[in-house]
């Protein structure tokens, strides 16, 4: 593996924990077998709270929010195409939404859907330890 010793390869990424009637939204890139909680990269100089909020609106037709509050963070280090190491720092929110949020895409490389959460351990789901941030 090669290891950077520059900061500026490191991912600061926000990410939310949706869920709905025992049901957890996760994300999908169309061509890829792994799903991940919607959200997205923190611009420089911008909060993650701001972050999220904002890569939500871009992603999803209709997103309001009823309350937003900050979980913990998970630290993901893996192999990317078995030649560069990825590093990446994901903020986790707890976001209520509203009954009428409407998961439609509007990014055609993504896919947005509710998954039960005891079927959330059967699938593949990154990063793993993403997981604690469920019960």
């Amino acid at each position: 593996m090669n290891y950077s010793k520059s900061n500026s390869d490191i991912h600061c990424i926000a990410r939310a924990l949706i869920i709905r009637d025992n049901e957890i939204l996760l994300c999908k890139q169309k061509d890829k077998d792994f799903y991940f909680l919607p959200g997205g990269h923190i611009e420089n100089g911008e909060k993650a709270e701001d972050a999220l909020l904002r890569e939500l609106s871009e992603e999803l037709q209709t997103f309001y929010h009823e309350d937003i509050s900050f979980l913990g963070i998970c630290e993901n280090i893996f192999d990317l195409n078995k030649e560069e190491v990825q590093h990446e720092i994901n903020f986790i929110f707890e976001v209520i939404v509203s009954d009428n949020l409407n998961v439609s895409s509007r990014e055609d490389h993504l896919e947005f859907i509710f998954i039960p959460k005891e079927e959330v351990l059967n699938i593949n789901m990154l990063p793993k330890d993403m997981i604690k941030f469920f019960k």
